[in-house]
């Protein structure tokens, strides 16, 4: 598949704003820590629902849950834009973390320290509202289901999203394409946005680089994880095509799982930005098809 839809990119796009995706970031860092288990990362996830909640006003095609976890206080959230053609039956995901996590301290005294998490993976999440806040600012309607969802517990073995996934499985929803973004921030000297190909799809991770190429021009190249490093390997892991964007190949932040990662510790909202337009551009073309996803 090539990107085939311009104008209707350029809407989603135009929507977009690099000072709300800033001021949002630094709200959640702002929180002491959002571990799993603690009243912050409930509070977090509350915020976050109803910040999708106020972007949908209105709109009787878009709905927002709360997804509770039995093993653990903070829920997911789900944002759905339903798609016109209903008798297809299948969806868009595009989703990244909400949990943060601070491993300089042992493991009984991490739901105390503090973990801002701008960049893993606020950076991310806040992403995934953006593009939300993109797509319904261009009023355009998707043919496809569109699920913009942030994940609990990703810190501890990806268990949000492997609840989710396996539920999505489970009920039979089918997903033509599952969208991870998690740490976009972090610009070192020679980055390059990295597709992940551990745990995606081949044909996926070939139509994601077309789009960077056709929409955004940020420099690109293949990266290897080498484990289930993110919430994309829960979707791949159930059956799902998964593709994932990673702040860089050469470098990563200093910052990763320390009480320094903020916005203000080297990161960079505009290199986050390109991001932002990828997966706006990835999810506009595929929830306005109703083919097959990478054929």
């Amino acid at each position: 598949i090539e990107p085939s839809l311009p104008e209707q990119v350029a809407r989603v796009i135009a929507g977009l704003s690099a000072a709300r995706y800033e001021a949002n970031i630094r709200h959640l860092e702002s929180y002491w820590n959002r571990y799993y288990s603690t009243q912050d990362a409930v509070d977090s996830a509350l915020w976050i629902a109803e910040q999708f909640g106020q972007g949908g006003h209105g709109r009787s095609d878009i709905t927002v849950e709360v997804y509770h976890h039995q093993g653990w206080p903070q829920p997911s959230v789900i944002a759905k834009i339903a798609g016109t053609n209903t008798a297809l039956n299948e969806g868009i995901v595009l989703g990244g973390h909400e949990d943060s996590i601070n491993r300089t301290v042992g493991a009984t005294q991490r739901p105390r320290a503090r973990a801002p998490g701008a960049d893993d993976n606020a950076s991310g999440a806040m992403a995934v509202l953006e593009v939300f806040n993109g797509y319904v600012a261009s009023g355009i309607r998707p043919v496809r289901d569109i699920y913009f969802m942030t994940y609990a517990a990703e810190e501890v073995g990806l268990r949000g999203s492997a609840e989710i996934a396996a539920d999505f499985k489970g009920r039979g929803v089918k997903i033509a394409a599952a969208f991870n973004l998690d740490m976009i921030l972090y610009r070192g000297p020679a980055s390059k946005m990295g597709v992940t190909t551990s745990n995606t799809d081949a044909r996926l991770n070939l139509f994601v680089e077309k789009v960077i190429d056709r929409y955004v021009g940020a420099p690109h190249a293949r990266r290897s994880c080498g484990y289930s490093c993110s919430d994309h390997a829960s979707w791949d892991e159930n059956g799902y095509s998964a593709v994932y964007l990673f702040e860089t190949v050469d470098d990563i932040s200093p910052w990763w799982h320390h009480p320094n990662d903020t916005v203000n510790a080297s990161h960079v909202i505009s290199w986050g930005m390109n991001f932002v337009k990828t997966a706006a551009a990835f999810v506009t073309e595929l929830s306005l098809t109703s083919g097959a996803s990478a054929e």
